[in-house]
């Protein structure tokens, strides 16, 4: 769970001062809020970048230029896992074990570097050259397992290819960037990732296309036309909840003066979801066309990206893609001779999975930790720096210029009733053709997983999905069979949800009792700690299940389980609560044989010996 430290004493006495350049970029940061302290992630992001982690200098000059106190620095820098208060390696490797690249040898490489480096997880070389981190889901989930060494992804790592980067690292040799690796099926009717092979990332190529041309259109509307428009088009949010977005736009007060602000969401930390990175590097245009249309369409005045803070490529990608929307007038003052103007600013988050939750990305906008905020108010009526505020995925909003452009009946074409349209479903763990498939609401599952994906590899056979990122309820080979990929269906017969669109793949030689140990130390990990169910029901359930998963669970181990499930449960602010308790009841009610038989022969009977978790 997050920590909250206190700033040592001792500061210097000589204030720090950081290069031109780097001054230079900080005063650009101070300028995008309306609050100095809004900008400390950026100004914390800046120093550490400079220097290789924060120094206690660093965090005092930070304070200074945001006009916070030096306590209020370090209680920052401390919430966020990708701040650092000591030195790493020159090569920081960073190994994803979460979910689904746990299923497909993440494990591995961790005992590969502890074998051949000398390192465990958390310690350096002693020649400074390699740190070693196990870390959380990185947002590669269908090309994993997944490494990140500073500031680049490393895909479909196997431990022999890993030896061939870091030995090229080693050596001084140009590695390369890496290219994308993740499969997107060309399904039909694709409308979020459609054209997605035609490098559109230039404006210019966007432009080739068609793009901006709905833009242009819609500017011409009443704005109250465009909310009714993807009102009556069906579309929901498509980051977890589901909620209709053109009911959340309706939300905000009615005659409203001052400042609304717009946020997209594009935090994307939900183990098995990683649908939001490609069109964040591949389709940025279509992203800023659907947030200037939705801008226009609930009058916002000022708008941020949110984007995850290990995202350094997309974000590298999506700056240039607004650098040149303002360029060419789609972006700042009286876009195209409109007399509508909008301002759209990327912010970098910095590690923290809660910040995927509404008013805990509020909050760290403002310059604080992502602790979740008690709702009422909701955003729409006080949000950021106290104005309403709408907060959207970024698959929801890349959705927006199709629905204008061709209509909400045209939209509704697809899908069901109650969730019309296509979406993204990311597939990972044990199938064929792990990837993105982009399909309408309401497929059956059974035919995503065996006609699209190609089914499970090695003849294995199917055991467990997971079917809406790594917080919704697992779903046994059974209910897989029979469920359909929308929310009326999916908890009718199966009692679970769409969420993220995150599919993660179990096959028969899955251990239950392994994988829901280390899902649920992600969730012990990730925990705020404001509420007492969510923080030490968190911890509790890991220390159960990790002792069972060694081979020392007693048989009341199951129901005490199911205990802490139900207390979790709708007792916490947030929804990090229930996407704790929901995986932890569920996993022990569909296999609770396999807990059972985990205790009574003091292991897992998959293996022939007690491995422990990843």
């Amino acid at each position: 769970m997050k920590k909250h430290l206190v700033a040592p004493h001792g500061l210097p006495e000589t204030p720090y001062r950081p290069t031109a350049e780097t001054e230079k970029r900080i005063s650009t940061h101070l300028a995008n809020y309306p609050t100095k302290m809004a900008a400390t992630l950026p100004v914390l992001h800046e120093l550490q970048e400079e220097i290789g982690y924060l120094t206690p200098d660093a965090i005092a000059y930070a304070a200074r230029v945001t006009e916070t106190s030096v306590t209020h620095m370090y209680s920052v820098a401390t919430f966020y896992t990708m701040f650092r208060l000591k030195p790493v390696g020159k090569f920081d490797l960073q190994i994803c074990t979460n979910t689904s690249c746990g299923l497909t040898g993440a494990g591995d490489l961790v005992r590969h570097c502890e074998k051949t480096y000398g390192v465990k997880p958390g310690q350096t070389t002693a020649d400074g050259r390699l740190t070693l981190h196990e870390t959380e889901c990185i947002g590669s989930c269908g090309s994993g397992p997944c490494v990140q060494i500073n500031k680049d992804y490393y895909e479909w790592m196997t431990p022999e290819k890993l030896d061939d980067v870091l030995n090229g690292l080693f050596q001084g040799r140009a590695v390369g960037r890496p290219l994308p690796t993740v499969h997107i099926e060309p399904t039909p009717d694709r409308v979020v990732y459609k054209d997605i092979e035609k490098n559109l990332v230039s404006i210019d190529r966007y432009i080739e296309h068609g793009g901006y041309e709905t833009l242009k259109r819609a500017l011409a509307m009443k704005p109250e036309d465009i909310v009714n428009e993807v009102d009556a088009s069906g579309l929901r949010g498509l980051g977890g909840a589901n909620f209709p977005t053109g009911k959340k736009w309706k939300f905000l007060p009615k005659n409203y003066t001052g400042p609304i602000y717009f946020c997209i969401n594009a935090d994307e930390s939900e183990p098995g979801t990683f649908k939001d990175r490609e069109i964040l590097r591949r389709l940025p245009h279509r992203l800023i066309e659907g947030a200037v249309i939705a801008g226009h369409a609930f009058r916002a005045t000022d708008a941020y990206v949110y984007m995850r803070g290990e995202f350094y490529e997309p974000y590298r990608v999506f700056q240039q893609a607004l650098d040149e929307a303002y360029a060419r007038g789609f972006l700042g003052k009286n876009i195209a001779g409109s007399g509508f103007s909008l301002d759209l600013k990327l912010h970098r988050g910095a590690g923290a999975y809660i910040c995927g939750e509404e008013t805990a990305l509020l909050e760290s906008l403002e310059g604080k930790r992502g602790e979740p905020r008690v709702k009422p108010p909701f955003p729409a009526v006080q949000g950021l720096f106290g104005c309403p505020t709408i907060i959207n995925n970024v698959e929801t909003i890349s959705q927006v210029p199709a629905i204008v452009a061709n209509g909400a009946q045209w939209f509704r074409a697809r899908g069901t009733e109650k969730f019309p349209g296509t979406r993204v479903f990311c597939v990972s763990g044990h199938v064929n053709k792990p990837g993105l498939y982009e399909l309408p609401n309401g497929t059956p599952l059974r035919e995503l997983i065996f006609d699209w994906c190609g089914g499970i590899p090695a003849g294995r056979a199917l055991k467990a999905v997971i079917p809406g990122g790594s917080s919704m309820p697992v779903l046994t080979a059974d209910l897989a069979m029979k469920v359909n990929l929308d929310n009326d269906s999916m908890f009718s017969v199966g009692g679970s949800f769409t969420g993220s669109g995150g599919v993660i793949v179990m096959d028969d030689q899955t251990c239950m009792v392994g994988f829901l140990a280390r899902l649920i130390k992600f969730y012990e990990h990730e925990s705020c700690g404001q509420c007492t169910p969510c923080r030490e029901g968190s911890a509790w359930a890991r220390k159960i299940l990790y002792r069972i998963d060694a081979g020392g669970g007693r048989p009341e181990d199951i129901d005490t389980l199911k205990a802490i499930a139900k207390g979790i449960d709708g007792n916490t602010i947030c929804a990090l609560g229930e996407a704790t308790a929901w995986p932890l009841a569920s996993f022990v009610r569909h296999f609770e044989s396999e807990f059972a038989e985990h205790i009574e022969r003091r292991g897992c009977p998959l293996k022939a010996e007690p491995a422990g978790v990843v």
